[in-house]
């Protein structure tokens, strides 16, 4: 067989094992890897077929004597032979056929790894379409498609043009495809590199020093007025944080039966001859001695207490 047609019929297995690869959604994984590696073997053949065309090219590089036409397939050839690299480290990286044998990759994660396979993969297509292109004439003489020798050039130009178009479509379908797997991939490690360095709840301390406003905030919300009733409830909001301060210093809460606690009823306050309290107050249980309930003087229920002269 002579070689160009064993290149000829390698080049189309290349060709199909490409478009094949990107069908994963039809053949599965397993079915992917396999072509995968095939894919990866038909390379080295191709390479080994162009092994003469690649020593003389590197040749005339350190010669400075390249031609046009050979410079460009020279970049092309580096830029296919890069895409191939990543393409083939990123597919160790996450194959489950090489990761059922025990092998862990070291280096990155599945996430990165799965990202930069795809972007390898499509670029390869487009790179390839504009490989064939560039490779038309000999594509057209191995599946043998007349033309006329004179329109060359312009048969190359219609042929690039439509080179030009399909890479193009292959680039806006990865955009597509690619630009969500990276802003979720972005915005995970974004998250997990906030939680890496965010600080434990428990060790925080409240900020308190808005909290000292409150009282005065929540009086002057609730309006100052005229009349005998404001008169007493501003004078209410003026005492409460004073009253609030030597309530807490000198009352005990009630236990509550969750803290353990056994609930007492509060004492009866005592009563001079003329029916008040004898201090003139609630006592220590936070009884007031008007009408005998819990309402403690820095929150009063009712104006009783003002108008007994009590506070």
């Amino acid at each position: 067989m002579k070689k160009n047609t064993v290149r000829a019929i390698l080049d189309a297995a290349l060709t199909i094992t490409i478009v094949v690869e990107m069908f994963i959604q039809f053949t599965g994984v397993l079915l992917h890897e396999i072509i995968g590696f095939v894919f990866f073997a038909c390379v080295t053949a191709h390479l080994g077929l162009a092994a003469k065309w690649i020593s003389a090219t590197a040749t005339q590089a350190s010669e400075r004597t390249l031609s046009r036409r050979r410079k460009s397939l020279a970049v092309m050839g580096i830029l296919l032979a890069l895409t191939m690299v990543v393409l083939g480290v990123s597919s160790v990286a996450i194959s489950t056929i090489i990761a059922s044998t025990g092998f862990v990759w070291p280096f990155g994660t599945y996430e990165l790894w799965s990202v930069l396979h795809a972007v390898s993969s499509y670029g390869l297509c487009a790179l390839t379409i504009v490989h064939l292109a560039m490779h038309w004439a000999f594509v057209a003489q191995a599946v043998k498609i007349p033309y006329d020798p004179s329109r060359r050039r312009a048969i190359g130009a219609g042929v690039n043009a439509m080179a030009t178009v399909g890479a193009v479509a292959v680039g806006m379908a990865s955009a597509r495809v690619l630009l969500p797997r990276a802003a979720e991939m972005a915005n995970a490690q974004t998250a997990e590199s906030g939680a890496a360095a965010g600080t434990d709840p428990g060790s925080v301390v409240p900020d308190v020093s808005d909290q000292a406003t409150d009282v005065p905030m929540q009086a002057e919300q609730y309006g100052r007025g005229r009349g005998k009733r404001a008169r007493m409830r501003n004078k209410m909001q003026d005492t409460a944080p004073d009253a609030a301060q030597n309530q807490d210093a000198t009352q005990e809460p009630y236990p509550s039966q969750d803290q353990g606690g056994t609930y007492q009823e509060p004492s009866e306050p005592s009563y001079g001859t003329d029916g008040s309290n004898d201090t003139g107050s609630t006592d220590t249980s936070g009884i007031c001695t008007l009408c005998r309930k819990y309402c403690p003087l820095s929150a009063p229920q009712c104006g009783r207490p003002y108008q007994q002269g009590i506070i």
